[in-house]
């Protein structure tokens, strides 16, 4: 009967790195309970927003290394047994403090191979939010998000294509420099698909080059955390344009507290270029892309299904709703109208054949919700 090893507590844990998170969490908690006890006991003294900002910052982080935390014990827990799956659920019947039952240990192996190798190339989750680039995705994150949301007033936006359900709005604006950044806006739906398994597919980085015709080249420069991306990326050369690339970070984020009263989840991924001294230009005749780009997807379950159970519901009871968000900064000067001419048939067609790409990567998987 095979069993696993045995390794040891140092192998599976950096207990140096526990320790600094457990003193940062602390702090976190403290940070919260002193709001909490001066905003309810003083509730007639003015509102300081940027304590609230702090505290709101400070709850996420928290949030953040509990599930960290969270991951790491169910770690030692499934490593660090030496006993084979039966003996491990007989053994779990006797002894009160094993609660792991055999679909938490499925999912979580399912899991093991990203969560390792997040925890060994990076910082620990409390480090991760020291990490320069977080007060920037914290907060364009919170701007994308009522972007997003925010209604396209006629007179304001244009609607310019419009498919079935997709309807694409752009707004004509040139940078400082004089190059078309025309800002884009999509709202599409999509039957039979769950808002975490479209957002899940456009944030992975593996997921990437089965949708995206225009990649050459893909990198995952960093890994912040299992939901926080740095890629560089090179892209198909259009003629006589010069070759493009871009760089940037990437982040995925649940807000379904922020979600609107007839969905049932939402999620966001937020793209945004960055500039690093470390990842220069595949090669010097290369331009490197700006860019802002946000997508916000929500799941809505149809009304007559929302009397059933979370494991009720079926492909056919729900859809996605999702808002894209995108302005991009050619890099150097082109053409407005032939740029404009591109992206009016460009934008379409990368929803369609995303959507379609999205439809067919789940249709034999089991309903993520």
């Amino acid at each position: 009967m095979p069993i696993s090893p045995v390794p040891s507590r140092d192998s599976s844990i950096d207990m140096h790195k526990l320790a600094i998170m457990s003193k940062n969490m602390n702090a976190q908690y403290e940070n919260i309970s002193s709001f909490l006890d001066r905003f309810v006991g003083n509730s007639r003294e003015p509102v300081n927003l940027s304590i609230i900002e702090q505290t709101v910052d400070c709850s996420r982080q928290l949030e953040s290394n509990l599930r960290h935390l969270r991951a790491m014990l169910r770690m030692c827990k499934v490593k660090e047994t030496y006993l084979s799956d039966e003996e491990f659920f007989d053994c779990s019947d006797e002894h009160g403090d094993i609660q792991l039952d055999k679909q938490m240990t499925d999912e979580f192996k399912q899991d093991l191979t990203p969560v390792s190798k997040v925890m060994n190339n990076t910082s620990n989750a409390s480090e991760v939010h020291e990490h320069p680039l977080y007060s920037h995705i914290r907060n364009l994150t919170a701007e994308q998000i009522r972007y997003a949301k925010a209604g396209v007033d006629e007179g304001t936006w244009e609607l310019f294509c419009q498919d079935g359900a997709m309807k694409m709005y752009k707004r004509e604006m040139e940078s400082d420099d004089g190059c078309m950044i025309d800002p884009l806006k999509s709202i599409h739906s999509v039957e039979g698909i769950s808002a975490k398994e479209y957002i899940t597919c456009f944030f992975k980085s593996e997921y990437k080059p089965e949708w995206d015709d225009t990649l050459v080249k893909l990198n995952v420069v960093e890994t912040l955390d299992p939901n926080t991306v740095v890629l560089h990326q090179l892209h198909k050369k259009v003629w006589p344009a010069a070759q493009r690339e871009s760089l940037f970070w990437s982040h995925l984020e649940e807000i379904s507290d922020q979600k609107e009263d007839d969905a049932f989840d939402a999620w966001i991924v937020c793209n945004h270029n960055i500039d690093r001294d470390d990842v220069p230009l595949t090669n010097p005749s290369c331009v490197r892309v700006g860019l802002k780009i946000a997508m916000l997807c929500q799941t809505i379950i149809s009304p007559d299904a929302r009397s059933k159970s979370r494991d009720q519901i079926t492909r056919n009871d729900i859809s996605v709703r999702i808002f894209y968000v995108a302005s991009v900064h050619p890099g150097g000067w082109l053409p407005s109208a032939a740029l404009r001419q591109v992206y009016k048939k460009e934008y379409p067609r990368f929803l369609r054949r995303f959507s379609a790409y999205v439809v067919e990567k789940v249709q034999n998987r089991p309903l993520d919700l």
